[in-house]
């Protein structure tokens, strides 16, 4: 018999995901100029979005809808380069927010249970695996994401900028 959490990615994997990605990057930042104190903002940033599409289970928001697709991810993204940040360290900084929630939606579509992406324009789920949130499928794909994200954060910050930054920060 198949249990609620069985179709559910347990919040571990969630922290395993985001605590691989940001402890990879700080260590692959190492490897190429010195790590400061507030680049421990990665992996807490990381954890933060991790977080965000959980907090869609109140009355009014659906849970796996509201904060698990798309349109969520954009408008949190939006958000931030409205906010006007001209720094760019603090804009990388909140924009892993948004790739903390994009992990967040990549690990849900590999559980039974499935991520409407495009909501509110489409209630379909999509899934690409039918994994049980806890068990060692999960924490494959959870420490494979972790360290593929890890090395693009990392890679991006060494880079000093990206092209999403540049245009958001205007950034030279």
């Amino acid at each position: 018999m198949e249990h609620w959490w069985d179709a559910a990615m347990d919040r571990s994997m969630h922290t395993t995901a985001a605590l691989a990605a940001g402890v990879f990057a700080l260590y692959v930042i190492s490897l190429h100029q010195e790590v400061h104190y507030s680049d421990i903002l990665i992996p807490i940033m990381l954890f933060a979005g991790m977080n965000v599409p959980d907090l869609d289970t109140s009355r009014f928001l659906h849970h796996r809808r509201t904060l698990h697709g798309c349109f969520a991810l954009l408008v949190l993204t939006f958000l931030i380069t409205l906010a006007g940040f001209n720094h760019w360290e603090l804009a990388f900084y909140l924009y892993l927010i948004p790739v903390g929630m994009g992990m967040h939606i990549i690990q849900d579509m590999a559980t039974a249970s499935g991520c409407t992406l495009f909501y509110p324009l489409s209630k379909r789920k999509y899934r690409y695996a039918k994994l049980k949130g806890h068990g060692a499928g999960a924490l494959l794909v959870s420490i494979t994401l972790g360290l593929v994200v890890g090395w693009g954060t990392a890679v991006l910050y060494v880079m000093g900028s990206c092209p999403l930054l540049a245009l958001a920060t205007l950034c030279p």
